[in-house]
């Protein structure tokens, strides 16, 4: 993806659009990068199955059962890495809970009936 410049002087160049973090970008939306643009909510999630054998190959690392979708996920990242991020993302949300409780016991009058 390409952003384009205006110069006053040059005319309009062009620049490389920053690179996109997959996990950091969507860990606070809750959702994991499974690899090759695929994506599944964290907390849907309910089992890793490694791929095993002559299966496993490039792109086909994990299989990833996610609730409501009847057949797995093939991810191209491995079981470990999907769980390292699904618990970074419980921790983010963790956090905004706490931040959010903490909001509204600092203002008590706001939820006052």
């Amino acid at each position: 993806m390409l952003a384009v410049r205006a110069s006053a002087d040059r005319g309009p160049s062009r620049s490389p659009a920053p690179p996109r973090r997959h996990t950091q970008d969507m860990t606070a939306a809750k959702m994991v990068f499974l690899g090759f643009g695929k994506y599944a909510r964290a907390d849907k999630i309910y089992a890793l199955e490694p791929i095993q054998g002559e299966d496993r190959g490039h792109g086909r690392r994990t299989l990833v059962w996610v609730d409501g979708i009847p057949e797995p996920i093939v991810a191209s990242r491995t079981e470990q890495t999907i769980l390292e991020d699904m618990a970074e993302a419980s921790a983010v949300v963790a956090d905004i809970r706490r931040k959010r409780s903490r909001s509204a016991s600092q203002h008590p009058q706001l939820f006052d009936e």
